[in-house]
């Protein structure tokens, strides 16, 4: 079957039988966040916008690799395919093909580089330009 939202997104990991393997958690925070952070492998970002994505930092910081697409300021946290992958134009197909590869082992690197704090550079998070992106997002 064809799906186009992410509000069936429930409905499509059930169908493909992947409950045990996915978790669509909703919003977190806090300690929450963080017990449920340290027990993921990957973690998947379909927003089309995002100001600082924090949960990216405090995934890479799990040693949890990252897919998402290229909104905001995310080129900043992620150097990709070192410490992440980017996804260009929302392409949900190379996302898809990503999480199967990083799901089969062929993103390993990804994983270590995270795990020593690799390609972690606080210095490159400029955030004028996240307040900016934010606000013409927004206005």
């Amino acid at each position: 079957p064809q799906y186009k939202s992410a509000a069936i997104t429930f409905d499509l990991v059930k169908d493909l039988n992947l409950e045990k393997d996915f978790i669509i958690s909703g919003f977190k925070s806090g300690p929450d966040l963080w017990e449920f952070l340290s027990d993921c492998n990957i973690l998947i970002n379909t927003s089309i916008v995002e100001g600082v994505p924090n949960r990216f930092l405090e995934s890479k910081i799990l040693g949890n690799t990252i897919i998402t697409f290229n909104v905001g300021r995310v080129d900043e946290l992620i150097e990709n395919g070192q410490s992440g992958i980017i996804i260009d134009d929302r392409d949900i197909n190379l996302m898809v093909k990503s999480i199967c590869q990083t799901i089969r082992g062929k993103n390993k690197e990804i994983r270590k580089n995270n795990l020593k704090n690799e390609y972690l550079d606080i210095n490159k998070i400029t955030f004028d330009k996240n307040i900016k992106n934010l606000l013409d997002q927004f206005i």
